[in-house]
């Protein structure tokens, strides 16, 4: 017997422009004699990912010419043009799960950094905020009102990043993706060498859409906002130096025009760079 909600061919014309988009999401209780085999679907025939997360029983899944074994806390997520195969596996009462389809050029970017951090498979604790994004995702298209294709895309972002982060148990919330560490590393040694977008996200190892769209959503600010911040905070320790001309600090921070270094650092402390000056000497 087959339980729940399939909403298919959420995608419309207004979404297949968008980098990310979700085609479909499901949740299903599976039980004999029905085993759910995909197979019988066939593989599709445009970039997609489907994000498949297990609530109980057990579920098998063929990918990459192995086999594993899917229990409750399991989530994988494969290209769906590849060779793939899951269902319900026998002898098991049930298998429950929730699922999404998503498409678009950024799912596979996502997919390939997925797949070579984690594999096909990562393993998620009970109380973890992926499945609650999940949900959160899942009962947005459920309630069926105002499906915008951008809100959507969105929501799959989020998703995507949750599973980005990593498994998500206490231990390794906090911590931030390799990619944005190896970043903020080049950006605090060469923030004075004006290293643009496209040369931090070489160094990320991603793209330049995807670089800055995964940096906001960690650092809360865009690349070209944190390294101004690393400049604005050098010249404040320069002007403590009273011996330091404001041209030769405004070089040292990277900006080659004083004028326009006084701007910047107006704009950002509030108050130009002489008058922090005669600030930190009265202090």
């Amino acid at each position: 017997m087959v339980e729940g909600l399939y909403f298919p061919r959420l995608c419309s014309t207004r979404s297949a422009d968008l980098p990310l988009s979700l085609e479909s999401c499901q949740h299903f209780n599976i039980s004999p004699p029905h085993r759910l085999d995909s197979a019988a679907w066939g593989r599709r025939r445009y970039p997609a990912v489907v994000v498949t997360f297990t609530l109980g029983g057990s579920g098998t899944l063929q990918y990459d010419g192995k086999t594993h074994t899917l229990r409750a806390g399991d989530c994988f997520h494969i290209h769906l043009k590849e060779p793939h195969r899951y269902w319900m596996t026998p002898g098991q009462e049930r298998w429950s799960f929730v699922s999404f389809t998503l498409q678009g050029p950024l799912c596979l970017e996502l997919e390939d950094r997925l797949l070579s951090q984690f594999g096909p498979i990562s393993q998620w604790p009970e109380d973890t905020p992926l499945l609650a994004d999940m949900w959160t995702l899942y009962e947005t298209v459920r309630s069926g009102s105002r499906l915008d294709p951008h809100a959507l895309s969105s929501n799959c972002y989020t998703l995507c990043m949750r599973l980005l982060a990593g498994t998500g148990s206490p231990s390794q919330a906090g911590e931030l993706p390799n990619a944005i560490r190896l970043a903020l590393d080049y950006m605090d040694a060469t923030f004075d060498e004006h290293p643009g977008t496209a040369e931090l996200a070489e160094q990320a190892g991603l793209s330049p859409f995807h670089f800055t769209r995964l940096f906001k959503a960690y650092m809360g600010q865009t690349p070209g906002k944190y390294v101004e911040h690393l400049r604005i905070k050098l010249a404040k320790q320069l002007l403590e130096n009273p011996q330091l001309p404001l041209n030769e600090i405004a070089l040292r921070c990277g900006y080659n025009e004083p004028a326009y270094f006084s701007t910047v650092f107006k704009r950002c402390v509030g108050i130009t760079p002489s008058r922090y000056r005669r600030n930190s000497w009265k202090g």
